[in-house]
């Protein structure tokens, strides 16, 4: 934690002053990858994004306020009226600094803002936008296995997305679809690990909060901190890759993905509360 020691007088103890203590300050232990348009955890000193204004394609670091938000007025500085693309999502937890989410093929990079500069935004706050392709995406340029080992069972994921109500929308995938959660035909969840499993009830053009264990027969998910389903049987397949957004098919707006590498069930209701006060999400 970083604190600041005020000036003293003899014999008077120093006065501190503390960051506030972020989400991962908190509950980091088992934390494997996290992704945010806020900053996640004091000592992290990286930039949240990196991106690409199409006017002449120069590309730039964009890091976070003096609150620890996206910073939004450089977006604005740098972009001016034009549109831009997230070309980097920085990975927050330090890890592995291979893990950053990145698309360098320009028609599959997602939006921060539109044409005319502003950036997108789900419930007041910065989202990152793949509506306008179907091919948009983030992914690791190498796989899990390079950097340092894949993901196994049981992990945990939690989603801050928005999707419209058409088809199937994938939240994440694994490479090959080794695992992923989406939100399904006929308004379902559906989650899958080498055994498929539809569950519960999805809310469409609606930011939700939705998070899953991966801990095969005895595997759940919730939506917005309400169980959509328990004792779900998807299989076990481990993550080797990961695909955010919509792979092969426009997703909508996402906010922050995590991924812890355990059963986080003691902590999951402490974990959602954190996001949903950040997000004001239900």
């Amino acid at each position: 934690m970083i604190s600041i020691s005020n000036a003293i007088s003899v014999g008077r103890p120093a006065i501190q002053s503390s960051a506030p203590s972020l989400l991962l300050d908190q509950y980091g232990d088992d934390i494997t990858a996290a992704y945010s348009l806020r900053k996640l955890r004091n000592d992290y000193e990286g930039s949240a994004i990196r991106i690409r204004r199409f006017s002449d394609n120069t590309e730039q670091d964009i890091g976070f306020d003096s609150d620890g938000n996206l910073d939004t007025t450089a977006i604005t500085s740098f972009v001016g009226s034009n549109s831009a693309a997230v070309v980097t999502w920085y990975e927050q937890s330090g890890q592995a600094s291979t893990w950053n989410l990145v698309q360098a093929t320009t028609s599959r990079q997602p939006r921060i803002t539109d044409a005319s500069g502003n950036v997108f935004t789900v419930n007041g706050k910065p989202a990152i936008d793949d509506t306008n392709s179907g091919q948009a995406r983030l992914s690791f340029n190498t796989s899990f296995g390079n950097a340092p080992s894949a993901i196994t069972q049981p992990f945990h994921t939690f989603s801050v997305v928005q999707y419209p109500n058409t088809s199937d929308r994938i939240l994440f995938d694994g490479e090959s679809g080794d695992v992923r959660i989406s939100a399904y035909y006929g308004n379902v969840y559906r989650m899958y690990a080498g055994s498929s499993a539809n569950t519960g009830t999805n809310q469409t053009n609606t930011q939700v909060l939705v998070d899953g264990s991966f801990n095969g027969t005895s595997s759940y998910l919730f939506e917005n901190n309400v169980s959509q389903g328990t004792s779900l049987n998807i299989g076990t397949n481990q993550m080797s890759r990961l695909y955010l957004m919509g792979k092969s098919r426009s997703f909508g707006q996402t906010q922050e993905f995590l991924i812890y590498g355990a059963d986080v069930t003691t902590n999951r209701a402490n974990i959602a509360d954190n996001i949903n006060t950040h997000y004001s999400i239900y």
